[in-house]
C-alpha cells in the first residue's frame, strides 16, 4: 500500500497549486549549496582519478569526441579523418569524472515522505543539488529514468543548462508509471556502458525492495555506487490516502496507538535491513525525508562510502 498524508479539504487545492507552479529547482539547489558553509562536499569526488581541474599535462590519456567548448588545438586530425568523427586528445590532468544519476519514478512518487513532503519534489530537488555540486567540481553527468514509453536519458555533459534539461525530462516522468523498475534500470546501465562511473540512485523503500544483491554487486564492481532512499509517509494517524485504490483510508481503522507503534517498528526494521544489505556490499546508503537534509545526507553518504 502506497500512502501519503494530506488534509482532505486541502487535497484538491494542493494538487492544483502543484500543477500550476513549477518550482525553480536549480535556483533552490544553488542557494542551499551556497548557504552550506561547512564545505564538507569538497571531497565528494576525491578518489582514484588524477585531478578534477581542467588543465594540461604531457601525459596523453585518450581520445574523445569533440564537445562544444573544447580547445580546437587539441583536435587530432589524423584520428578524426580515420573515424569520420571530430576527436580531441585528452591528457591525464584533464580526465573528468562521469556521474550517472538513476532516478526512480511512478505513481508512488506522488506520495509523501515521513515529514509530509511530496516524494517527487524531493527527488527533483535532490538531483538538482547533487548535479550542481558535481558540475561545480568539474564532472560530467547525466540522468536516466523511465516512464510508460521506456527509458529516458541524455549524454554526459556539465553546466547549468544541462541540469535544467535533465530536470525538465525527469519532471515529466517522475510520477509516470515506468515500464522498468529501478533494479532493471541499474542492470541496463551497467551492462551497456563498461566505462567506470559514479552511479547515484535516487529511489524509495519500494524501489529498494526490488534491487537485488546480485545487481548491487555487479554495479559496484567497476563503479562507485551510492543510494539515496526517500522515506514513506505514515499509515497510522489519520488522513492517509491509498495511491493504489485512490481513496482515503478509514480513520477508525488506522487511528490507533498500537498500529502506529507497530508501523514505526516495521519501518525501522525495513530501513535497517536495506542499510545492512548495502553495508555488506560496500555501497553508500542514506535515507532522505526533506529538502533540509539533502546536503548533510549527501556528505554522510559519500564519507560513508570512502570509509568502507
Amino acid at each position: 500500500m502506497k500512502l501519503f498524508n494530506r488534509d482532505k479539504k486541502e487535497a484538491k487545492t494542493s494538487e492544483k497549486k502543484i500543477k500550476k507552479a513549477r518550482p525553480d529547482y536549480l535556483s533552490m539547489a544553488k542557494a542551499r549549496v551556497h548557504l552550506y558553509t561547512r564545505q564538507k562536499t569538497g571531497n565528494i569526488l576525491d578518489g582514484s582519478y588524477v585531478s578534477l581541474y581542467k588543465g594540461r599535462s604531457m601525459e596523453f590519456l585518450d581520445l574523445m569526441e569533440y564537445n562544444f567548448g573544447d580547445n580546437i588545438r587539441d583536435i587530432d586530425w589524423r584520428a578524426s579523418s580515420r573515424t569520420g568523427k571530430t576527436l580531441v586528445r585528452r591528457y591525464e590532468a584533464e580526465k573528468r569524472h562521469n556521474v550517472l544519476f538513476l532516478c526512480d519514478s511512478g505513481v508512488k512518487m506522488s506520495g509523501d515522505t515521513i515529514t509530509g513532503q511530496r516524494k517527487s519534489e524531493l527527488a527533483l530537488t535532490c538531483f538538482s543539488a547533487l548535479a550542481y555540486i558535481v558540475s561545480e567540481l568539474g564532472a560530467d553527468f547525466s540522468l536516466t529514468c523511465c516512464d510508460e514509453k521506456g527509458i529516458q536519458g541524455d549524454y554526459m555533459r556539465s553546466g547549468s543548462a544541462h541540469i535544467e534539461a535533465l530536470l525538465s525530462m525527469y519532471e515529466k516522468t517522475v510520477e509516470s508509471d515506468p515500464v522498468l523498475d529501478i533494479n532493471t534500470l541499474i542492470e541496463k546501465a551497467i551492462s551497456e556502458t563498461p566505462r567506470r562511473r559514479i552511479i547515484v540512485v535516487i529511489t524509495d523503500a519500494d524501489g529498494m525492495s526490488t534491487i537485488t544483491d546480485s545487481t548491487i554487486r555487479k554495479a559496484n564492481v567497476k563503479n562507485d555506487l551510492y543510494i539515496l532512499c526517500l522515506t514513506d509517509g505514515r499509515l497510522a494517524g489519520g488522513g492517509a490516502f491509498d495511491l493504489d485504490i485512490t481513496s482515503y483510508a478509514e480513520d477508525f481503522i488506522f487511528d490507533s496507538k498500537a498500529i502506529a507503534e507497530a508501523e514505526s517498528t516495521l519501518k525501522e526494521q525495513q530501513l535497517q535491513s536495506l542499510k545492512d544489505k548495502c553495508v555488506k556490499e560496500k555501497v553508500g546508503f542514506v535515507t532522505l525525508s526533506s529538502d533540509d537534509e539533502i546536503l548533510d545526507k549527501a556528505v554522510t553518504l559519500f564519507e560513508q562510502q570512502l570509509s568502507i
